[in-house]
């Protein structure tokens, strides 16, 4: 008995590991950039230092011919820090994924977080002109359908300058920068440098239990097995007494 409840429970756990499927992906990369040259920076969105916030909306299907759900393993982009403020250690940025329904026009108010990276550089590293790639570590799923949306975002402060990086080179799609009043203005002009990489899945993950619904099955499988022990009992104790009786 207690050795079939052992295996119960090995199998259980096996089953509730969270996993997906991989699935054949068309493409090992996602971009709308024909070069990742680094030609220059300073990229603002509302004029001045603070609060920039660069978008590309890429059609998983049209695009790219993905129709699996998509999962995003990590986002390159062009990056340049500086540090004017011997006070002033660290420089941040974030990487951010939404989703956005398919056929919607890029519109800030129809955008999905899904998650959202924090891109750190500290003085005592050198990033000017480089291409950077960041891992998700979320690792988050745009269903199958569903148009992916990347967001560079920095807030500068004062002693620390974090830019994002463009070219003028061709793309295949424009990008968007969020304005002062908080819309999105399309542009053409320039191409800020972005690609990720993700994978392929057949299948999202499968929900675990949680804390409690473990609790609940070690109570469950608890009061199996003392059943189980008191019927074992019972069953040698009237054989037993057939075997007096028979003496």
């Amino acid at each position: 008995m207690i050795n079939r409840i052992i295996k119960s429970v090995l199998i259980i756990q096996l089953l509730l590991i969270n996993y997906t499927v991989q699935a054949q992906c068309p493409v090992d990369s996602i971009t709308q950039n024909e070069s990742f040259n680094l030609d220059f920076g300073g990229l603002t969105s509302c004029g001045d230092l603070t609060n920039n916030s660069f978008f590309r909306v890429f059609d998983l299907s049209a695009e790219f011919g993905i129709t699996e759900d998509y999962q995003i393993d990590s986002v390159t982009f062009g990056s340049a820090v500086f540090f004017s403020d011997p006070n002033v250690s660290e420089a941040r940025g974030y990487v951010n994924i939404y989703s956005l329904e398919a056929g919607l026009d890029f519109n800030l108010d129809d955008l999905q977080l899904l998650a959202s990276q924090e891109y750190l550089v500290t003085d005592e590293e050198t990033v000017v002109f480089e291409l950077v790639t960041l891992p998700i570590s979320s690792r988050p799923i745009i269903e199958s359908g569903q148009q992916l949306v990347i967001e560079l975002f920095t807030n500068v402060e004062d002693g620390a300058l974090l830019f994002f990086l463009e070219n003028n080179d061709p793309q295949t799609a424009p990008w968007f920068s969020q304005t002062c009043d908080n819309t999105a203005e399309e542009i053409s002009a320039t191409s800020v440098v972005m690609l990720a990489f993700g994978t392929c899945v057949e299948a999202s993950p499968i929900p675990t239990l949680g804390e409690w619904g473990l609790l609940f099955l070690c109570l469950l499988l608890s009061i199996t097995m003392i059943i189980g022990v008191r019927n074992r009992n019972k069953s040698l104790g009237v054989s037993a007494r057939r075997n007096s009786a028979y003496k």
